[in-house]
């Protein structure tokens, strides 16, 4: 697994809305023509502060690598395009797609991205889950919609880190009936550094507060405590993109 998770720093509400209606397009395609692809959501800002004001936005991609498989009369199983060898397959093929081309155009035609974001990927530490059910995000406002949490984390060294995931890992075990996704990631080269990101998934934001809140919650608190720095920020999904595949 690879995983991207980037904030965009979109200039105003208006572009951010329309970064929006054109990902949702890439969404519907990525979803129907890429096998690899096991989460694909965009969130809108829940809690706007100064650092990260409202009109900004946050991704959340996990990409699964798939080796072609034998040869086989299902042309989706014999045509290696719809899956992932290395992670450079899915700069090369989630690219491809003329929904994402479209999006391309439009972000430098009209000015919706003047920088370009972190795009160094992520991997999956083995611990917490990505998702309990499979879901489709759905719009701010729905009552079914989640509320996100993504945490990033700075760690000093790899055994900082690795006490830092114990500790994840012990909160995700104990308040995984009550939490629908908590997955905890590291760098996917070393080189990059010791930190970690956590995403999570609540029912609302309530329910985020009260997890925090209970004696599970403080093993969280105990990692956040390990680390040199801590960003944590909450997301609203905004109908853009899935969770899990059935």
């Amino acid at each position: 697994m690879f995983v991207l998770a980037p904030l965009l720093e979109i200039p105003t509400s208006e572009k951010s809305r329309r970064f929006l209606e054109l990902l949702s397009k890439v969404a519907v395609e990525t979803r129907r023509d890429e096998l690899g692809c096991k989460a694909y959501g965009w969130f809108t800002n829940a809690e706007p502060t100064e650092a990260i004001p409202g009109h900004w936005l946050r991704g959340f991609e996990v990409f699964a690598l798939l080796p072609s498989p034998p040869i086989t009369k299902n042309p989706l199983l014999t045509d290696s395009w719809f899956r992932y060898e290395t992670p450079a397959d899915n700069r090369e093929k989630h690219r491809a797609g003329q929904a994402y081309k479209n999006f391309r155009e439009a972000v430098l035609s009209e000015g919706l991205l003047p920088e370009y974001p972190d795009m160094r990927f992520w991997c999956p530490t083995g611990a917490g889950f990505l998702t309990r059910t499979p879901v489709e995000f759905k719009s701010s406002g729905d009552p079914s919609a989640g509320y996100i949490v993504i945490q990033d984390l700075t760690l000093d060294n790899s055994a900082a880190k690795a006490k830092a995931v114990d500790k994840l890992n012990a909160f995700a075990k104990s308040a995984e009936a009550s939490i629908e996704s908590f997955y905890i990631l590291e760098r996917e080269n070393a080189k990059d550094g010791d930190d970690l990101i956590v995403f999570a998934r609540f029912d609302s934001a309530e329910n985020y507060a009260s997890c925090r809140a209970t004696e599970a919650g403080q093993a969280w608190k105990a990692a956040e405590a390990i680390a040199k720095s801590v960003r944590t920020t909450q997301w609203n999904e905004s109908g853009v993109g899935f969770l899990g595949r059935p």
